[in-house]
């Protein structure tokens, strides 16, 4: 029997391999794992929300959504040449956001192999880790963390638990 070649969707258990989408934001390149990633398309119009945060660019419709729209190079204080042209539409922790990003290039397959924990350089870095390429390393951004400092109410819905009622405490009293 042949050995299948490593083409289509990653779709076995047990690999060792996750697949990215790598993206471009100036002259870095960055990660995302393609199970957060619900689509990505061309930058579209954008309508302006008061006082929101400095990171969003405004809110946009998508199959009936209203998303709103993450300047990526803002978050991560990057100037860029060209203006961003892409859009990466997410679906993190069950919230739908999407981040402006300069191009995105494509999907990798990856083995855990070449992937490493980020180095420590600094208190703020939103980078979780890195894949080495042969020709190039992509950074993989922690967008849990620059969701939870857009909208930090999110985060806590996610890690707060309400406290149990008197009943449910009583029911199990008794429960070992």
């Amino acid at each position: 029997m042949a050995k299948e070649e490593k083409t289509g969707i990653l779709l076995e258990t047990g690999t060792n391999e996750f697949e990215i989408v790598e993206f471009l934001i100036g002259n870095v390149h960055y990660g995302i794992n393609v199970a957060k990633v619900r689509e990505v398309i061309t930058r579209t119009a954008v309508t302006e929300m008061p006082q929101a945060h400095p990171y969003i660019d405004g809110i946009f419709t998508l199959r009936g959504k209203a998303i709103p729209l993450v300047n990526l190079p803002r978050c991560l204080n990057v100037d860029t040449e060209r203006p961003p042209r892409n859009i990466i539409v997410t679906e993190i922790n069950n919230y739908d956001f999407a981040f402006l990003v300069n191009q995105v290039n494509r999907i990798h397959r990856v083995s855990w192999r070449n992937m490493e924990p980020a180095p420590e350089v600094g208190d703020q870095s939103r980078v979780v880790g890195i894949v080495k390429m042969p020709d190039r390393i992509i950074l993989l951004l922690d967008f849990e963390t620059i969701i939870a400092e857009i909208a930090p109410e999110i985060n806590e819905k996610l890690t707060t638990v309400d406290e149990a009622t008197e009943e449910v405490k009583l029911s199990r009293e008794d429960i070992h």
